[in-house]
């Protein structure tokens, strides 16, 4: 039948390239999620215009105090072992992982910085990027936090972790906090847990932490003299008043200086909070020194929907976790807040003229293939599902690398496959990986596809 004219030709040309998709699925590799890139070369180079009060702290990539050697990143094939399981979880005290229901994957302690890859296309820089999702996203010149400070330390069970990169906004927020309590009870410390990791992505203490945009902090604790103290890592707190014992001492949450750290972090015009998670009864005792002093009942009610116990997961009767929303230039970059299960796409005038920016770089010949297949990967990031059919249009050219981009990109577009353009893609690519996105392209689509083509 192959050897007829026409459409049956035709036909059999297509199927003889879904077999060669099929047989390239079957070798057993991975398909890769995106393809190679080049190290953002912004990544620990400039300082942060917004953070210029700290500009003399080490960013990533530029420590200017490096780590004691006891907490430096290690090659992770190296170092003590933990097994890192899929869901959310809680760490104890002694640094075991606590997951239900998990499998578990072998990471080390401390965490390696990873080396986070963004286009760089010429857009203004703001210092560090947070990309993605609090769940899924990537820090790039993430700001590390000093392990230590006059207003904070950084708790000695995490900083052997190396968990303390945040952006710049997180940073500077938290860091403004622990001083606004000292300045209201002289000699506070704030305790900080994990942040993220340097370069950002997963840490095995939790499904989220992956962008520099949640921090675990410590709470503020008293002794029976009303001297604080600060323990080595996060504890739980009984109910009702929020006590433990450490040392042979009874240590009790202090309403005030938490209290006073939240106050801080809402009425920061740097940040926008977005939820401050902590146990309910924790809570209930923070509201209340807060009404003594002035706070009205309605602004409590409000408040009560960002400051809470989180739902359907550990309490956070250890630790508050504090999440800021994307700051309006990274929600440029890819940064996407989630709310009600959702991510929130970012609106007006500045993002419409990004896009605009992106279609024209993408789309020109003109353009060297770096910034073409970085402005393609941006699209992807930004989730711009009106630039399919540029990015179809750049499948027809045939290039590997270009290709590779595009083909992630209408992935993260939740675009409809098409046939025709994605099997062209298989005959001529000399790329098996690119090969096998455009067959998984292909086989996600189904008849669906099938009948747009």
């Amino acid at each position: 039948m192959c050897h007829m004219k026409g459409r049956t030709i035709m036909g059999c040309r297509l199927v003889l390239i879904l077999l060669f998709a099929v047989a390239l699925a079957c070798e057993g590799n991975r398909v890769p999620t995106s393809p190679p890139q080049k190290v953002d070369s912004r990544a620990g180079t400039q300082d942060s215009p917004r953070f210029l009060e700290r500009a003399q702290q080490p960013h990533e990539g530029r420590i200017a105090n490096p780590l004691p050697p006891e907490v430096r990143p290690v090659p992770e094939l190296h170092g003590p072992m933990l097994k890192r399981p899929r869901r959310d979880a809680h760490s104890d005290p002694t640094g075991r992982v606590q997951r239900r229901g998990a499998q578990d994957e072998l990471w080390t302690v401390p965490m390696a910085r990873r080396q986070s890859m963004h286009p760089e296309l010429g857009f203004p820089s703001h210092g560090s990027i947070a990309v993605g999702t609090v769940a899924n996203g990537y820090l790039v010149a993430g700001f590390q936090i000093p392990l230590g400070g006059p207003n904070h330390l950084v708790l000695p069970e995490h900083a052997k972790r190396a968990t303390n990169y945040a952006t710049d906004e997180m940073a500077g927020a938290i860091l403004k906090g622990a001083a606004d309590v000292a300045a209201v009870y002289p000699g506070s410390i704030l305790g900080i847990g994990n942040i993220s990791r340097g370069g950002g992505d997963r840490i095995p203490w939790s499904i989220s932490h992956r962008a520099g945009r949640d921090a675990d902090v410590g709470f503020y604790l008293l002794d029976s003299s009303g001297n604080q103290q600060v323990p080595p890592s996060l504890f739980k707190l009984a109910p009702p008043l929020g006590t433990m014992e450490l040392d042979g001492q009874t240590l009790t949450f202090d309403p005030g200086r938490n209290w006073e750290f939240l106050r801080s972090l809402l009425e920061n015009p740097a940040v926008e909070l977005q939820y401050a998670f902590c146990a309910d009864f924790l809570v209930q005792r923070m509201f209340k020194h807060a009404a003594s002093t002035g706070v009205s009942a309605g602004r409590l009610h409000r408040l009560s929907k960002l400051i809470r116990q989180p739902r359907g997961t550990l309490p956070h009767d250890d630790h508050i976790h504090v999440r800021i929303r994307c700051s309006g230039e990274d929600a440029l970059e890819g940064c996407r807040d989630i709310e009600s299960g959702r991510e929130r796409m970012p609106r007006g005038a500045a993002f419409a003229m990004r896009i605009a920016d992106l279609r024209a770089i993408a789309a020109a010949h003109s353009e060297t293939l770096e910034r073409r297949s970085g402005a393609v990967r941006m699209l992807g990031l930004l989730k711009v599902r009106g630039a399919s059919q540029l990015m179809y249009d750049v499948l027809g050219e045939c290039s590997d690398d270009l290709s590779a981009e595009a083909l992630v990109a209408l992935e993260k577009m939740g675009a409809r496959p098409r046939v025709k353009p994605l099997a062209a893609v298989i005959e001529c690519t000399h790329n098996s990986d690119v090969a096998r996105m455009a067959f998984r392209l292909l086989r996600s689509g189904g008849s669906a596809a099938a009948r747009r083509a």
